[in-house]
């Protein structure tokens, strides 16, 4: 088989030209990048700029690349995707930066700052993009209501990126008690997961639970989870005795707990009592705690009596009494009456005062007065019986009379102690009385 000429000066030709084509690419430097693409984390709905940086770049060319979908986004200064939000800077050879406004979560992933070498030269950055958490209030409680005795288990999902963390607190402060995953109770002011298990729940449990879901992007977000325990009304009555003056104002008051919220009546005599000129009734609410107050002006004789406070809810009823009583005004009693009485009588019955009596003192020996008398008569040559008689009768008249002065005055000083006593009785129950 002959070779046509024309064949071999071709291959000659094609030989020699490739031999200078590479005589001059051995010569260049080839291309390398400065600096690695970098990572970058950023939230959703910001903007975010990619570099690549390429020293030598020559005649090659420099594409951007997704690396999860393969999609060719750039080459060298020509955008190649649909993607509105993508762009391209490219200022000179060197410098390469993929632009990408109002990230969104399908933007997370690896992009690749390829050159077309041979071998191909790449490097490749990380977008990674996240979200402040979002609460799914679908697979989130709503407000619950319950009664005592029973089981709650509130849960709260949340979506972001990091996955957020959920924490229970309750709005008023107060701790929770709940039972954890190893089925422990525990009493803390906050809680951590998903789900909150209330145990036999009572009227304490009442309240607001706050489910907050945090992952450091802001802000973090909350739920607020009315929890409602129902339970039939109580009632305390602190004071059902009452004392009232003609006149005034009584205040009768009625303790209750109850939920839901029951219907409070007061009544005396089975009759309803409404507020208006005579009565006022205040009801003041704090959660499922209730004081009511009625207050009763002017009280006249029919308003002494029992008075009944009356509630019910749909869980039940209960009553409680308060009676009112009569208490007298004490009757004003004269103050000067009493200590001028007292003086008076002091001054009328002083053991200064008593008469005395004007004879001498006698002889108080071993033998009576009349005795001595009688013998000094006998021995007397004048003795006589009418005169003895007569000087009996006249001294016994003297003697009658000085006892009776003395009986009179004795009696007056008794009189005198008596009556000051009395005045020191009376004084005392005066200042009592007022």
């Amino acid at each position: 088989m002959k070779i046509s000429t024309r064949v071999v000066l071709l291959a000659l030709i094609l030989y020699l030209y490739s031999m200078e084509e590479c005589k001059v690419r051995c010569d260049e430097v080839l291309p390398s990048f400065s600096e690695p693409v970098p990572n970058v984390t950023i939230p959703a709905g910001r903007d975010v700029d990619i570099p690549c940086v390429v020293e030598n770049l020559g005649f090659n060319r420099v594409a951007w690349i997704k690396v999860e979908t393969k999609a060719i986004l750039s080459i060298h200064d020509h955008v190649i995707t649909r993607n509105y939000r993508i762009s391209l800077s490219h200022v000179d050879s060197r410098n390469f930066v993929l632009h990408i406004k109002n990230v969104k979560e399908s933007d997370r992933g690896g992009y690749m700052c390829q050159l077309n070498t041979a071998p191909m030269m790449s490097q490749v950055g990380y977008l990674d993009v996240v979200f402040p958490p979002q609460i799914q209030r679908e697979n989130t409680s709503s407000d619950i209501i319950t009664t005592e005795g029973s089981n709650v288990t509130l849960t709260c999902v949340a979506k972001g990126y990091p996955t957020p963390n959920i924490t229970w607190r309750r709005e008023d402060g107060q701790p929770i008690v709940s039972m954890n995953n190893e089925g422990q109770l525990e009493n803390d002011s906050k809680m951590v997961g998903e789900s909150l298990f209330l145990i036999r729940v009572d009227r304490h449990y009442n309240g607001a639970y706050l489910c907050i879901a945090m992952n450091g992007v802001p802000p973090s977000v909350s739920q607020r989870i009315l929890l409602q325990v129902y339970f039939p009304p109580e009632i305390m009555i602190k004071n059902n005795l009452i004392g009232a003056h003609f006149g005034t104002t009584a205040l009768l008051k009625c303790y209750i707990q109850a939920l839901p919220f029951p219907n409070i009546v007061w009544k005396k005599d089975g009759k309803i009592i409404s507020s208006g000129k005579k009565y006022e009734i205040d009801i003041p609410i704090k959660k499922y705690k209730i004081e009511t107050v009625l207050r009763i002006r002017d009280i006249q004789l029919v308003d002494f009596g029992i008075y009944r406070c009356t509630v019910n809810n749909s869980l039940g009823q209960a009553e409680g009494e308060v009676q009112i009583y009569d208490i007298p005004k004490p009757t004003s009693v004269p103050t000067l009456t009493l200590p001028t009485l007292c003086s008076t009588t002091m001054e009328t019955s002083s053991w200064n005062d008593i008469p005395r009596s004007s004879e001498p003192e006698k002889d108080h020996g071993y033998f009576p007065k009349e005795s001595v008398q009688t013998a000094k008569e006998e021995s007397s040559p004048l003795y006589d019986d009418t005169n003895i008689r007569e000087s009996k009768s006249i001294k016994s008249e003297e003697s009658m009379e000085a006892s009776g002065g003395n009986k009179a005055d004795s009696q007056s000083v008794v009189f005198s102690a008596s009556v000051c006593g009395l005045c020191v009785v009376l004084s005392i129950l005066n200042e009592v009385i007022t």
